[in-house]
């Protein structure tokens, strides 16, 4: 099982990332790929560079792992037993400056951890509950484990 925790970098770089591919490619088309190439490939780490975590129950065995253009870095930790999965409800805030001003947002993230052994990971999150509550229900009947929602 794989599950997508999002991108690697923050927003503001994946953009970043996607005008460089513009930029980069550009250069290349017009011909100047000393510049063009460098600009390319760094775009397309930024782009493109994901976190995950990867379980696999015949081998017993955890992953967290960082995705380059789909190259997956990580080492595996193997468990002994697998305890219960929780999606717990996490208040989250972000300030947003302005000239003169800030506004403050507040949102709720409800995200899955996975506990084995006496540690934990986290699997994935979502801003929907009814979502993420499905797709969790499904996971923890495939693991063979309690499901429990803390709020």
């Amino acid at each position: 099982m794989h599950f997508d925790q999002g991108s690697y970098f923050p927003s503001n770089f994946t953009y970043l990332g996607y005008v460089g591919l513009v930029a980069g490619s550009v250069f290349m088309l017009t011909g100047n790929v000393v510049l063009g190439l460098p600009i390319l490939l760094i775009a397309l780490g930024l782009s493109f560079t994901r976190m995950g975590c990867s379980i696999d129950n015949e081998k017993n065995t955890i992953s967290d792992y960082v995705s380059v253009l789909g190259l997956k870095f990580g080492s595996p930790h193997p468990f002994k037993e697998l305890k219960k999965l929780i999606v717990k409800q996490n208040e989250v805030s972000q300030v947003m400056n302005s000239r003169g001003s800030s506004t403050t947002l507040h949102y709720t993230i409800y995200n899955a951890y996975l506990f084995y052994d006496s540690d934990s990971v986290l699997l994935t999150g979502d801003k929907r509950k009814e979502r993420i509550e499905s797709k969790m229900k499904i996971v923890a009947e495939e693991l063979s484990i309690p499901f429990e929602i803390v709020e």
